[in-house]
């Protein structure tokens, strides 16, 4: 009996100290759990109005065309009912001292009052996204985007590109 009863003591004890160190380790995992999702602030390397070429200190020129509205295809992602739907041409000539990374390009659109806008991916009309390959330098590429938005024509819109986690070109306007 005096055997079980020290048995049951030890359990309780290591489960009380096991118990006490799950919550200290659960706050620590929900701080870094949110530095891990906050977006680095940067400056994009160089912004522009649609529709302008715009060539950054270490040599990519990049445009983001003036946006069109279109009608995605039966079987595009990304619509949503109510939203509006533009389109882009995104041109880049790399005369930098690398190849740019596209194959890793993020596009975040946000319009009206920071609203996020859904990239469409439509391959039967041409929204592929972006190229497969990384742009040599001294090439160009141009290559057409699609966004759906929860705001209406008119309203702001702004377009960041980012290659490998730098914010490259900013490109502001209106909603078509």
């Amino acid at each position: 009996m005096r055997k079980v009863g020290l048995t049951a003591a030890v359990l309780a004890t290591l489960a009380l100290t096991l118990s006490g160190c799950g919550k200290e380790s659960t706050a620590n995992n929900t701080a870094n759990n949110e530095s891990l999702i906050e977006a680095p602030v940067q400056e994009a390397a160089a912004s522009g109005a649609f529709g302008t070429a715009v060539k950054s200190a270490d040599g990519i020129t990049s445009e983001v065309t003036n946006p069109t509205t279109f009608k995605p295809g039966q079987f595009a992602s990304g619509q949503l009912p109510g939203y509006t739907n533009n389109s882009f041409n995104f041109k880049f000539t790399n005369n930098s001292k690398s190849a740019l990374d596209l194959p890793s390009l993020i596009v975040t659109a946000r319009s009206g009052a920071d609203q996020v806008c859904v990239d469409v991916l439509d391959a039967d009309n041409g929204f592929a996204g972006a190229p497969a390959e990384p742009l040599a330098i001294g090439a160009s590429v141009d290559f057409k985007w699609g966004i759906s938005c929860p705001s209406k024509a008119g309203d702001d819109l702004k377009i960041t590109l980012q290659v490998a986690g730098i914010d490259i070109y900013e490109a502001k306007g209106k909603l078509a």
